[in-house]
């Protein structure tokens, strides 16, 4: 068995109901394990244009260990049931799309993510900022931009689509140790184009 899975981005058709051409959306979300997070969106559709703008914050904090926790020592602690946890997280993300002459669309899209962190090297043998070292402090961010055009006619032969599209993505932390601080950054770049056509046929019946 075989085939090919194909995935994109929502955008305003997505959220609109039917016969509408405009919408917002307010959200949030609470767990009892020390998360919380909020959302909005707006969106429309009008008759060449439509839009999509997303944003979203959320706080994770000290967080509780399943099952009672965890059972490995360190000098300091006999048991832990939590860790020592910080997290702040933004995510961004817009979507425009205009369509000209009957069967083609533009659409361009941007993707922003920022999250700060604070916690231990090692959750599992480390409890908390005050513990014997490498109690870390990170910053991750991404940046996503993607261009698509795409050629619909009533053509079955024909469906046609074209991306290009640039990611940056970096996870900068650092630490002491024993005075010293240490600092590392993880980098990944991509570039990247694609092309793919799409036709639609019937086959002879086979019996």
């Amino acid at each position: 068995i075989g085939g090919v899975v194909t995935m994109q981005t929502k955008e305003a058709s997505d959220y609109l109901s039917a016969g509408k051409d405009f919408g917002a959306m307010i959200g949030g979300r609470y767990e009892s394990n020390n998360m919380h997070a909020a959302k909005a969106a707006i969106y429309g559709d009008f008759d060449y244009v439509d839009f999509l703008i997303y944003g979203k914050k959320a706080k994770h904090k000290k967080v509780k260990l399943a099952d009672g926790g965890s059972h490995y020592k360190n000098k300091n602690y006999d048991d832990l049931s939590s860790l020592a946890n910080d997290e702040k997280i933004t995510t961004n993300f817009a979507k425009f799309g205009t369509r000209f002459g009957d069967d083609h669309k533009l659409v361009f899209s941007a993707f922003k993510y920022d999250e700060k962190i604070k916690g231990m090297w090692q959750n599992l043998w480390q409890f908390s900022e005050n513990d014997d070292d490498l109690f870390v402090r990170g910053k991750l961010t991404q940046k996503d931009y993607v261009l698509d055009y795409s050629y619909k006619p009533l053509n079955p032969w024909l469906n046609l689509a074209i991306k290009t599209y640039t990611s940056k993505a970096k996870y900068a932390r650092g630490y002491y140790r024993k005075g010293n601080r240490v600092d590392y950054t993880n980098k990944d770049d991509r570039y990247g184009f694609g092309f793919k056509n799409t036709s639609n046929f019937t086959t002879a019946a086979l019996d």
